[in-house]
């Protein structure tokens, strides 16, 4: 569910520049599609934290999602109050931290685990038959 989460999370976010562009191009419905887009984000924002949570509680994951999650949540919040606020000097560079926060969280949820052997028959060793000898 987290890897859902965090990916619907990255898309929804990945929109926002495009929007903002629609709107600095001349476009003005794209403001008010960006900040229904931003409440969007801000309720992903906060089911991924209760993903998180069930990953490392229950799940005996790491715990350091909830952190980031959580790091992205309050980043976003203060994002959308500095939006309405028109101060685009924060706004700007804000929401390139969080395009990056979420494209490294998106990149870490889709890898493939590290430190996990192999299912059998899938090994990252070659094996050898004895009629190849």
């Amino acid at each position: 569910m987290l890897r859902s989460i965090i990916t619907v999370h990255a898309l929804a976010v990945s929109v926002q520049p495009m929007l903002a562009g629609q709107f600095l191009s001349g476009n003005f419905d794209m403001v008010e599609v960006h900040g229904v887009v931003a409440l969007l984000v801000t309720l992903l924002a906060l089911t991924q934290i209760l993903f998180a949570v069930l990953l490392w509680r229950p799940g005996r994951g790491p715990l350091w999602p909830v952190g980031a999650s959580l790091l992205v949540f309050l980043a976003e919040g203060l994002q959308t109050g500095v939006g309405y606020a028109r101060l685009l000097s924060l706004h700007v560079p804000l929401g390139v931290a969080i395009f990056g926060i979420m494209l490294l969280l998106l990149v870490w949820v889709w890898r493939p685990r590290l430190g996990v052997p192999p299912k059998a028959g899938t090994g990252s060793t070659p094996t050898t038959s004895a009629a190849t000898r």
